[in-house]
């Protein structure tokens, strides 16, 4: 016969096994273990009764296994060959059994009570998909704070998502249902992930919330892809030429579309602006003036008298540059 202690420890493992799992708490990570624990924990330190922490390792070479085993059972540990940034979030979402989805980033993090408090957000607001709040961002030594994200029109998510991408993707919780009848991510590396599942819920008539309150944070130091120029161009020029042949996007209305395309030809001109391709710049630019005039501000309009006048003292100074390959590749 057991002891009342055995009983209440036999009783205490079939609770928690039968625990309803809320939310499912996803970081992919790609060499980022020097960032993780303190990714892990973050997670871990969620107020939020009922929520998994996944852990996709996408084929690390670093210590990165060894420093997520160190939390034993609190997580659950998946490992992959590399795949990209979609493939090890959709490893989690098949592996989640939450009804919501946090992804979160192996060097950020967020605060204890977010998912408690989205959560309950979302449960109070039957309709909404996903809930969103502010999120702080910070330079290398954790200098320069300022926000990574803003509200944006949630009477009509797409005039926002059309011009730009104000919710980094760990300042949410979505509504797993929804992120399934999206498609979930592209699994194609050269892309915006974040921003086209975002473009892609509000296609599919998603509601937005946004919720007041710093509840996530990024660091802009360990990101490599944000750093990264020319794959910035990449990135942008396969989200644009994805959604230019989007059927549900160009039966959203004109007014979208050309938004969109101007937006996306007006950060491939700033990219070619940072690689000093001044003649490149004038013909993108030109090109997102085309699609809508009223995108470009009056700098941006200057922008076309400066890039002449560079060009001249580059010819001049004979130190005029070529178009990076990867760039002439793709335009």
């Amino acid at each position: 016969m057991l002891s009342l202690r055995q009983r209440k420890s036999a009783f205490g493992l079939i609770r928690s096994r039968m625990e309803t799992i809320t939310c499912s708490i996803i970081i992919p990570s790609y060499n980022h273990g020097r960032h993780i624990e303190r990714s892990i924990g973050s997670a871990l330190s969620q107020t939020l009764k009922g929520f998994e922490v996944i852990v996709v390792d996408d084929g690390s070479t670093d210590d990165t296994p060894a420093r997520a085993g160190q939390f034993g059972n609190r997580i659950r540990y998946i490992r992959q060959a590399n795949g990209g940034l979609g493939s090890a979030r959709n490893t989690g979402i098949k592996a989640s059994r939450g009804s919501y989805l946090q992804f979160l980033d192996a060097d950020d993090y967020i605060a204890p009570a977010k998912l408690e408090l989205q959560v309950a957000a979302m449960t109070a607001n039957r309709g909404v998909d996903v809930v969103y709040s502010d999120c702080t961002m910070t330079g290398p030594d954790s200098e320069g704070r300022s926000y990574a994200s803003r509200p944006i029109n949630e009477q009509d998510p797409l005039a926002t998502l059309v011009k730009d991408n104000p919710i980094p993707v760990h300042a949410a919780v979505i509504r797993k249902e929804a992120v399934l009848m999206a498609g979930m991510y592209d699994e194609s590396r050269a892309i915006h992930e974040d921003w086209d599942l975002w473009i892609r819920l509000a296609l599919k008539g998603s509601r937005f919330l946004y919720l007041p309150g710093d509840l996530a944070h990024y660091h802009r130091e360990a990101s490599v892809i944000s750093a990264n120029q020319g794959l910035m161009f990449d990135r942008a020029k396969s989200l644009l030429d994805k959604h230019v042949r989007n059927p549900e996007m160009i039966a959203s209305g004109r007014a979208y579309l050309d938004r969109f395309v101007a937006t996306q030809y007006l950060l491939l001109a700033a990219n070619a602006r940072g690689h000093k391709c001044w003649e490149l710049t004038r013909s993108l630019l030109f090109r997102a003036a085309k699609a809508d005039w009223r995108s470009l501000t009056l700098r941006l309009w200057l922008y076309f008298p400066e890039t002449v006048l560079h060009q001249a003292l580059d010819v001049f100074a004979g130190k005029e540059r070529a178009i990076p390959d990867n760039i002439r590749r793709s335009i």
